[in-house]
């Protein structure tokens, strides 16, 4: 019969490897979150520096003015779309942290048990090894 610390060590081990893995989603959603957030970063920064280049230089012509509107209309629009993107990464990143947080809780107490288990059987080879003793000391010499 396989000691019960040693079935629980078996599902450790495959507990970390579900943590690992969860860990390594998450670390991935947020560094795809981060690009997103770095990217809307960007396209807010060149929509600023567009508009104050139109308030600042006035264009030549109507067609250049309607262009440079249309371009900015575009890049907000890009702007929207990129703050939906990061709401979307963000949301990934708590729901993989929720995953990641279950995996270590189980991880956490299926180590807690193997512990307990490792510290009970300790305590029965103690009293098995002191009943021996007893008995080899109760024995009347030849």
């Amino acid at each position: 019969m396989v000691a019960r610390s040693k079935r629980l060590a078996s599902l450790g081990r495959i507990a970390h490897h579900r943590r690992a893995r969860a860990g390594q989603a998450l670390a991935r959603a947020r560094a795809e979150r981060d690009r997103a957030d770095a990217t809307l970063g960007l396209l807010r920064m060149h929509f600023d520096q567009y508009r104050q280049k139109l308030a600042n230089t006035p264009p030549d012509s109507m067609e250049q003015l309607r262009q440079f509107q249309h371009f900015i209309h575009r890049l907000n629009q890009a702007i929207r779309q990129q703050e939906q993107t990061l709401q979307q990464a963000e949301r990934h990143c708590r729901l993989l942290q929720e995953t990641f947080n279950q995996t270590h809780s189980q991880y956490r107490a299926l180590d807690r048990a193997r512990e307990q288990a490792l510290d009970e059987e300790r305590k029965q080879d103690d009293k098995q090894l002191q009943r021996l003793l007893d008995e080899i000391a109760g024995r009347k010499p030849f």
